[in-house]
């Protein structure tokens, strides 16, 4: 977690649409991972993809699907071989749920927002400060629906584009339409979930609720 705000050299977490906007712009120099892709393939005609989009797994006694994870599936179906090693993972799913959720960095973002628009008293923490809002927020579902700024038209065309790019470039022969299905499925999940939106904390400070719960807490 930031614990220094971001004037004693603490990480500023920017918005997610301005992030993206700088990364496309500098997105030719990001293509590492599929120029390191080409290199490895050009060495070897046996080169397993895994498809990460697709959760099923099938059983090396021919069995199956069942549901795994991203590690599961990998090993299951990126390693050739690897058959004891998929057997475990699949074993250790049914014995403990696994849980991995993206954290939201909201609160931390509307933490310094108010620090630096004069809404947090002097002497508060970084982290304290995040913490009282995420708690405030778990604590009023009312409010759970907060206003978001998301990518614009132009930048999610472009995060589409580059995104497909690399799909198209790793697809499995024989699998291609299923594999273009998949991602068309998770994009278009990504937008109704607004997994690419972050809170718009210039505008959360500005209702009334949020101007009592600063005034109040801090």
């Amino acid at each position: 977690p930031n614990t220094d705000w971001p004037e004693d050299g603490g990480t500023r977490i920017p918005p997610f649409d301005e992030w993206i906007y700088q990364y496309l712009g500098n997105y030719e120099s990001k293509e590492r991972e599929l120029l390191a892709y080409n290199a490895w393939k050009s060495c070897s005609d046996d080169f397993t993809v895994v498809n990460f989009h697709d959760t099923k797994v099938y059983l090396h006694n021919g069995t199956g699907p069942v549901e795994a994870d991203l590690a599961t599936n990998f090993a299951c179906n990126g390693i050739i071989g690897a058959s004891h090693t998929c057997s475990f993972l699949l074993q250790q799913e049914k014995l403990q749920k696994k849980d991995n959720p993206s954290v939201n960095l909201g609160p931390d973002m509307l933490a310094v927002h108010a620090h630096e628009s004069g809404l947090i008293s002097s002497g508060w923490k970084r982290e304290k400060v995040t913490g009282k809002i995420n708690r405030y927020v778990a604590s009023k579902p009312e409010i759970s629906s907060l206003p978001m700024r998301c990518p614009n038209a132009t930048t999610l065309q472009r995060m589409y584009d580059h995104s497909l790019k690399y799909q198209k470039s790793v697809l499995v022969a024989g699998n291609m339409t299923q594999q273009m299905l998949d991602f068309d499925l998770g994009w278009k999940q990504a937008l109704e979930q607004q997994k690419f939106c972050t809170w718009d904390v210039k505008d959360i400070v500005k209702k009334k609720e949020w101007k009592q719960f600063f005034s109040e807490s801090f």
